[in-house]
């Protein structure tokens, strides 16, 4: 009898709960470390200094890019890492407030969420979305049209365009 309920018991995981594979990775095959604490940390040199990164969330190499035209930035990052879905939303809603992004909407969508913000001659679009135990949080930045040809320079340093260091 008790041969007949070892596999059962190994397809449920002995006690019917689901569990969570431990290390998921990311797209590109990189370990997302979980972070510990409530709410997220952000990295100290993170790829777009005015955006932010949190310290767990690794940059998806062959979906990012980043060039400048004209007098604003055109960025494209994906991200992914471990974290409460809330916790990603709020850690983006803090650091766009302390980095001088005019508040947007806040939509929700399908199975995510979205900040839309401007800064002089930019707007921001940050989507975020859930995926089993990762969040994957892709930031587009491209010029608002219609801005007086005078306007300033873009409104914050060039994003880090070596990702692969991203590590």
């Amino acid at each position: 009898m008790a041969l007949y309920l070892l596999p059962a018991c190994l397809l449920m995981g002995c006690n019917g709960k689901k569990v969570a594979y431990p290390n998921p990775i990311n797209e590109e095959w990189k370990l997302l470390e979980p972070q510990q604490a409530h709410g997220l940390v952000g990295k100290t040199q993170p790829l777009i200094p005015d955006v932010g990164q949190p310290i767990a969330f690794k940059a998806l190499v062959k979906q990012s890019q980043s060039s400048i035209t004209g007098n604003a930035r055109e960025v494209k990052h994906v991200y992914q890492g471990r974290a409460k879905f809330e916790d990603v939303i709020e850690f983006y809603r803090r650091r766009l407030d302390m980095n001088g992004w005019k508040m947007g909407s806040d939509e929700h969508q399908d199975n995510g969420f979205v900040l839309n913000r401007t800064k002089g001659p930019e707007r921001l679009r940050i989507l975020m979305y859930p995926q089993g135990d990762r969040v994957t949080v892709v930031i587009m930045i491209g010029p608002i049209y219609n801005v007086p040809s005078g306007a300033a320079s873009p409104n914050g340093p060039m994003p880090n365009l070596n990702l692969g260091s991203n590590g």
